[in-house]
C-alpha cells in the first residue's frame, strides 16, 4: 500500500518552517549523550540496594546454577540469560553490563527519535530523544542511583522496554508500508518483551490487539497473513516458559515471577500510582497541565502580536516564546513537571480516534497505536508521572507521544493563528526547560559521588552523602580480605557488595524482601534452607525502608524468626556506621551457638 508518510504530512502542515538539516538532530543527540556519559561516569547503581541481583543471577547462570529452580529471579528469563552470555564472552565484570546498559540507552534513543519522526518534524523527534537522555537514561533522583539505563535496579526493565520500543516501531512501519518483514520483527520483539518484564509487555499486547482489530475491520483480506508472525512469537514464548516450568514447576510463578506478596503490597502500589495522597496528586496534576497550557497560549499570543509582518519579526517573536517555555518548565517543581503527560496522551488518543472514525486511514490508526502504547506504559505511575522510580523506563514512548501532540496542537482551532516558528520555539523551550531542571537535580546528586571503589570485578564511584560511600567501600574492602570461596549471605540486600568483593552468594534461592514472607510457611521454608546450607558469613543491612509494604526493617517488621536464627549462630565481625548501618557477621564457634 502506497501511503504518504506521516512525517511528510507534518512537514506540509508546517510548510512555513525551514526543516532542520538531517545532521543536526543526530549531532544534538550525540552531544547530549556524550555530556551525560561524561558527567555520570561510573556514578551508577548502588552496592547495597537492588542492583547486585542482576549481576549475581547472571553470574549464577554462567556457573550453571538453574535459573528459577536454584537462582530466584523476579522477572522474565531473557535478561539474565543474555547478561550471562555477555559475562561468558567478555568476562565477569560489572563494566560489561555497564556497556550493555549504555548501548541499550543508545538504541532506545534512536527508536524514540524514529518513532516520533514517523509523525512529526525533526525538531519534535529531537526534543523527545534528548529529553529521554536527560530525564531517563542518565537521571539521578534518589539516594541510590538505581534508576538509570546504564546500571538499573533490574535490566529486565530496560531490556523489556527496549523490546517494546522496537515492537511498536516496526508495527507502525508495517501499518504504513504493509511489509511482512516489519510485522515479523514487531512480533519477535513482542516476544522479547514477554520474556523480560510485565510493564513493557502490557502496552505491547494492547497495541498488537488493536492492530489485529484494525486488520479484521479494514483489511479483511490480509489479517490471516499476520498469523504466522504471531504464531512464531507465541511458540517462542511458550517454549521458553514451558522449559522453565518443566524444570521448576509452579515455583516459576509463585516464588519467582509472581510472588504472592507482590499483589498484597497495597501501600507500595498506591504510592507509585500517586494515590497515597490523592489531593496532593490532583494539585500537582493541575499545576503541570496549567504550565503546559500557559506555554501554548503564550506562543499563540506572541504570534498574534507579531502578526503577518516580515520574516525577521516572526523570528524575533520566537525568542520570547522559547524563553517563556523554558522558564516555565525550569521553575516548575520536579515532581510536577511531567504529571500532564497521561492527560496529554489521552487527548492525543481521543483526537486520533476521532480522525480514524472520519477517515479510517492507516495514518490515523498509527497515531492511535502510539498514544495507546503511551497510556498503557503509564498505568503504574498514572497520577505520579515523572522520571523517578518506575518512570525511568516507562516514559520513553510517552515522551515521543507528547512531543508529537504538542507540535501538532498548533493546528487546533484555538491555536491556529500561531506561527509555526513561534510555536516550535515555545515547545522546544518547554523540553529544554524540562531537561535543564532535571539536569540540575541530577547534577547535584552526581557531585556527591566521591568515593572510588576498584575491584577485580569492576569499578564504581560511590555516593558519599552522610559517609555512606565510605561505609560501603569499607565493607567491600573487608569482604575482599576473606578467602576465595567464602560463602556470603546478604540480608535483606547487599548482593552488590558480594559481587564486587569477588565472593559467592551462599544461597541464590533466598530473598529477604517482604513479598517473600507473605504466605503461611514462607519463613519456615527459609529457615530450613538456612539450616541445610548455613553461610560462612552474613552481610546484614540493619536499615532498609520497607514502609511501602507497611512494614518496618528486616528482623523487626518481618523475618523476626530468621533474624533470631542469625543472631544465635553468628556474631559481629565488622560493623560500619554509628547506627550500625551494615554489619558483617561470622559464624560463632560451635560451643557458643545456641
Amino acid at each position: 500500500m502506497a501511503e504518504e508518510s506521516a512525517a511528510s504530512q507534518a512537514a506540509e502542515a508546517h510548510g512555513a518552517a525551514r526543516p532542520w538539516p538531517r545532521w543536526l538532530p543526530v549531532a544534538l543527540i550525540a552531544v547530549a549523550f556524550i555530556h551525560n556519559t561524561w558527567r555520570s561516569w561510573l556514578c551508577w547503581g548502588d552496592l547495597v540496594t537492588d542492583c547486585g541481583r542482576d549481576l549475581d543471577v547472571a553470574l549464577a547462570v554462567l556457573q550453571g546454577v538453574p535459573l528459577y529452580a536454584k537462582a530466584t529471579y523476579l522477572y522474565g528469563p531473557l535478561p539474565p540469560l543474555f547478561n550471562a552470555a555477555l559475562f561468558g564472552l567478555f568476562g565477569v565484570n560489572a563494566g560489561v553490563l555497564f556497556l550493555a546498559g549504555w548501548l541499550s540507552a543508545v538504541a532506545a534513543t534512536v527508536l524514540i527519535y524514529r518513532i516520533a519522526r514517523l509523525f512529526a518534524p525533526r525538531s519534535a523527534a529531537a526534543c523527545a530523544a534528548i529529553a529521554f537522555v536527560y530525564l531517563c537514561a542518565f537521571g539521578h533522583y534518589a539516594l541510590n542511583g538505581i534508576f538509570n539505563w546504564v546500571f538499573p535496579y533490574t535490566y529486565a526493565a530496560t531490556y523489556g522496554m527496549l523490546f517494546g520500543l522496537a515492537s511498536l516501531f516496526f508495527l507502525l512501519k508495517h501499518l504504513r508500508r504493509d511489509r511482512g518483514r516489519y510485522l515479523l520483527l514487531s512480533a519477535l520483539f513482542l516476544a522479547g518483551a514477554a520474556l523480560s518484564k510485565l510493564e513493557p509487555l502490557i502496552p505491547c499486547c494492547a497495541v498488537h490487539f488493536l492492530f489485529m482489530v484494525y486488520l479484521v475491520r479494514f483489511r479483511r483480506e490480509s489479517w490471516k497473513s499476520a498469523v504466522p508472525a504471531y504464531g512464531l512469537a507465541a511458540v517462542l514464548v511458550a517454549g521458553v516458559y514451558g522449559y522453565f516450568l518443566s524444570t521448576t514447576g509452579a515455583a516459576l510463578f509463585s516464588e519467582n515471577i509472581f510472588p504472592a506478596g507482590t499483589v498484597g503490597a497495597e501501600a507500595f502500589h498506591r504510592r507509585y500510582l500517586g494515590l497515597d495522597d490523592p489531593l496532593l496528586s490532583l494539585k500537582l496534576i493541575a499545576l503541570s497541565c496549567a504550565a503546559v497550557l500557559a506555554v501554548l497560549c503564550g506562543a499563540a499570543l506572541v504570534s498574534r502580536m507579531a502578526g503577518e509582518g516580515a520574516r525577521s519579526s516572526r523570528w524575533a517573536a520566537s525568542v520570547p516564546a522559547f524563553l517563556f517555555g523554558a522558564a516555565v518548565f525550569y521553575i516548575l517543581p520536579l515532581d510536577a513537571s511531567l504529571r500532564f503527560v497521561p492527560f496529554a496522551c489521552a487527548l492525543g488518543f481521543a483526537l486520533a480516534a476521532r480522525r480514524a472514525w472520519r477517515e479510517r486511514s492507516a495514518a490515523a490508526w498509527m497515531r492511535i497505536l502510539l498514544y495507546l502504547f503511551a497510556l498503557c506504559s503509564l498505568l503504574r505511575i498514572l497520577f505520579q508521572t515523572w522520571a523517578h522510580h518506575f518512570g525511568f523506563f516507562l516514559l520513553p514512548v510517552p515522551l515521543s507521544a507528547v512531543a508529537v501532540l504538542l507540535f501538532e496542537l498548533r493546528d487546533a482551532p484555538i491555536f491556529r493563528r500561531a506561527h509555526v516558528w513561534v510555536w516550535a520555539s515555545a515547545v522546544t523551550g518547554l523540553f529544554l526547560g524540562l531537561c535543564a531542571r532535571h539536569l540540575l537535580f541530577s547534577a547535584d546528586l552526581y557531585e556527591l559521588h566521591t568515593v572510588a571503589l576498584s575491584s577485580p570485578r569492576g569499578r564504581l564511584i560511590l555516593k558519599d552523602e552522610n559517609g555512606l560511600g565510605k561505609m560501603e567501600a569499607g565493607l567491600a574492602k573487608a569482604l575482599a580480605q576473606l578467602p576465595a570461596g567464602t560463602r556470603v549471605l546478604p540480608l535483606p540486600q547487599g548482593l552488590g557488595l558480594i559481587f564486587f568483593s569477588g565472593l559467592e552468594n551462599s544461597n541464590r534461592k533466598l530473598l529477604f524482601y517482604p513479598v517473600n514472607f507473605s504466605r503461611s510457611g514462607d519463613e519456615e521454608r527459609i529457615l530450613q534452607d538456612l539450616e541445610a546450607a548455613p553461610p560462612d558469613v552474613v552481610v546484614w543491612g540493619l536499615g532498609g525502608d520497607f514502609s511501602d509494604y507497611g512494614l518496618g526493617a528486616f528482623g523487626t517488621g518481618f523475618g523476626v524468626r530468621v533474624a533470631a536464627w542469625i543472631n544465635r549462630r553468628y556474631e559481629p565481625w565488622v560493623v560500619v556506621g554509628s547506627g550500625e548501618y551494615v554489619r558483617i557477621m561470622k559464624r560463632k564457634p560451635p560451643s557458643e551457638r545456641e
